[in-house]
């Protein structure tokens, strides 16, 4: 009789040990994934951080030029003005005062169209 307690006694501490061993596997494949999942989760919101951040850089850089080139023709604009010019004389000095070589200037007239200029 006292064996067959001991062998029982043998098998049920077996059977919680498989238990046990069993539980653990699965908390740790669960604390992988878990963990896993909020890495990738915190990867890819510093990427969309970086994009935003990006566009908003290249929409300042963007602004800063479309002023800058605005500030140019604006002044073109006031001298002709000033100076009662053509629109062939207007596309002569606006040529001829252009020191960037890739900027290209355009006249629009309501009346007759627009003439261009490089």
């Amino acid at each position: 009789m006292k064996n067959i307690i001991k062998n029982s006694q043998k098998r049920f501490g077996r059977i919680i040990l498989v238990i046990i061993n069993i539980l653990l596997i699965l908390a740790a494949v669960l604390s992988s994934l878990v963990y896993s999942d909020h890495i990738r989760n915190e990867k890819t919101q510093m990427q969309i951080d970086a994009f935003c951040s990006t566009m908003e850089g290249m929409k300042q850089v963007s602004g800063n030029y479309l002023k800058m080139e605005k500030g140019y023709a604006e002044n073109w604009a006031n001298y002709i003005e000033r100076q009662n010019m053509t629109m062939d004389e207007a596309l002569d000095y606006i040529k001829n005062s252009n020191s960037q070589k890739d900027r290209h200037a355009h006249i629009v007239d309501m009346d007759r169209g627009f003439r261009s200029s490089k």
